[in-house]
C-alpha cells in the first residue's frame, strides 16, 4: 500500500492527516455527510435517482504553464473529501452508494509529477464505493438510466456568488433537476457532527498557537511576509 495514499487506524478504520502530530480525520465522515444529505432531500428526491457534482478544476496562471495552488470545492470537498482536482462524484438515491470519477493522467504527467494513482488506490483513500475516470461518465449515466440527476445550483446568500452545476456531454438527454440538492447541502454544513467539530477545533487550536509564535518572536523591522512564513510553519 503506497504511503500517504491510504492509511488505516487500528479499528481498521481509513483516516487522513498531515502527518506528526496532526489531526486524525476518519474518512466515514465524508460518507456521513452524504448520508445527512440525503435524509435531507428524501422527502422530494426520487429513488433510483443520482446526486452528480464537480470538483474543483486546476487552473494556470494567466497564460502560463504556471499551476495556481489548488483548493478543493467546499461542497465537493464536504461530500468526498478528495484532494485531487477535476474529478466528479455521483452518490445514488437512496442508499448513498458514492462513485469518485477522476481524470484519466497520460503517461507522460509521471515524468513530472510521478506515479500515476490507480483507481484501486482513489478507492482505498477515499473509501468510496467504486473509481471510474471522468470519460466514462456519458456510459455510465446511459447504463444508469437514473431518473433523475441532481445538480448543484444556487446562490450564496452572502457572497452573491452562484454555484456552478456539474455537467457532462449528453447530460440534456436526462431530467435534471437543479433546485434540491443546494438548500439539502448548505442545511446539512449548518450543523456539525462530533468528526467535523474535531477537524475545526483542531484548526482552531493550531491558528491559535501560530498567532502565539508570531507574537512572541515578531521583532522591529520585520517584514510582514518574514511573519507569516512563520505562522504558516
Amino acid at each position: 500500500m503506497e504511503a500517504g495514499w491510504a492509511t488505516v487506524d487500528g479499528d481498521g478504520e481509513a483516516f487522513y492527516s498531515q502527518g506528526g502530530q496532526t489531526a486524525k480525520i476518519p474518512r466515514s465522515m465524508h460518507k456521513e455527510n452524504r448520508l445527512k444529505v440525503l435524509a435531507l432531500m428524501a422527502d422530494d428526491a426520487l429513488p433510483g435517482s443520482l446526486i452528480f457534482v464537480a470538483g474543483g478544476v486546476q487552473q494556470c496562471r494567466n497564460d502560463s504553464d504556471h499551476e495556481i495552488i489548488f483548493r478543493q470545492e467546499s461542497n465537493f470537498h464536504y461530500l468526498f473529501g478528495v484532494a485531487e482536482a477535476d474529478c466528479f462524484g455521483a452518490v445514488s438515491v437512496p442508499d448513498g452508494e458514492a462513485t469518485l470519477f477522476i481524470p484519466r493522467l497520460p503517461e507522460s504527467h509521471a515524468l513530472w509529477m510521478g506515479k500515476i494513482a490507480t483507481q484501486e488506490m482513489f478507492k482505498r483513500k477515499y473509501a468510496v464505493d467504486q473509481v471510474l475516470f471522468t470519460d466514462k461518465i456519458p456510459k455510465v449515466m446511459k447504463d444508469a438510466a437514473p431518473r433523475v440527476i441532481y445538480v448543484y445550483s444556487g446562490v450564496n446568500s452572502d457572497s452573491k456568488s452562484v454555484g456552478v452545476p456539474a455537467s457532462f456531454e449528453g447530460i440534456d438527454q436526462f431530467r435534471v433537476d437543479s433546485g434540491l440538492l443546494h438548500p439539502a447541502l448548505f442545511e446539512a454544513r449548518v450543523t456539525k457532527s462530533a468528526k467535523e467539530l474535531l477537524a475545526l477545533r483542531f484548526a482552531n487550536q493550531m491558528s491559535s498557537k501560530a498567532h502565539i509564535s508570531v507574537m512572541q518572536k515578531v521583532t522591529p523591522g520585520q517584514m510582514e511576509y518574514q511573519m507569516e512564513a512563520d505562522f504558516l510553519h
